[in-house]
């Protein structure tokens, strides 16, 4: 059975550290989903998910916006693709997703999953990214820059952080799993005075995914 929470990350090095711990629990023929607007910090997580996987430091983890698939080797093979410029998940097949995934000893990450919801298996770790405005409303534009998140992730957060706060709402195959990830993140302490991570209700719906701000500082990704 699934579980699912969310948290907040503070900064890029957060993300990064957040993907590092999720790596570290990945298995072979693992799913991860990745979904949230421009500049939220996908790659980064990516970046943070090939550490934990432990491909070389020195290995550079970039966006495969452009070539669509790029291939990085750890203690598991990771397959990172893109779905920006893709207009159906047949063109997924069409770069060989599923021959991918019947390799042995292998995990796939997909940024812009939103884009090709079909694409995404039933059992994917999935990760939702949003962009924090003030309070988490709407910027003077009227432009969804955030989910809200609730007060208790965004108490202590100061003004200089927005720009840079992420929400992160994720779904872990399986309740051991997430209990562990749960466990590693708490002594990171991602989200404040250490507290557990907030659990989100499976009808809460995902708002604000193509919204961004364009006056708040990006994630890489």
């Amino acid at each position: 059975m699934s579980d699912r929470f969310e948290l907040l990350s503070r900064s890029p090095d957060q993300t990064l550290a957040l993907g590092r711990v999720m790596g570290e629990l990945l298995r072979p023929g693992d799913f991860v989903a990745l979904k949230g607007a421009l500049g939220t910090g996908k790659t980064h997580l990516v970046k943070g998910l090939a550490l934990g996987l432990g491909v070389p430091d020195e290995e550079p983890v970039i966006s495969p916006t452009f070539v669509l698939v790029r291939e990085y080797v750890g203690r598991l093979k990771l397959y990172h693709l893109d779905a920006y410029r893709l207009g159906r998940a047949s063109e997924l097949a069409g770069l060989g997703l599923e021959e991918m995934r019947e390799q042995p000893e292998v995990v796939v990450a997909l940024e812009w999953a939103d884009r090709v919801p079909e694409a995404v298996p039933p059992d994917a770790l999935e990760v939702w990214l949003y962009h924090l405005a003030p309070a988490g409303f709407p910027d003077s534009e009227g432009v969804l820059a955030g989910e809200a998140p609730s007060s208790e992730l965004t108490q202590g957060v100061r003004p200089e952080e927005q720009g840079q706060a992420r929400l992160v709402r994720l779904v872990v195959p399986d309740a051991e799993r997430a209990a562990e990830l749960a466990r590693r993140l708490a002594r990171l302490g991602i989200w404040p005075a250490g507290k557990a991570p907030q659990r989100w209700p499976s009808d809460a719906g995902q708002p604000g995914l193509d919204g961004r701000n364009p006056a708040v500082d990006r994630q890489p990704g």
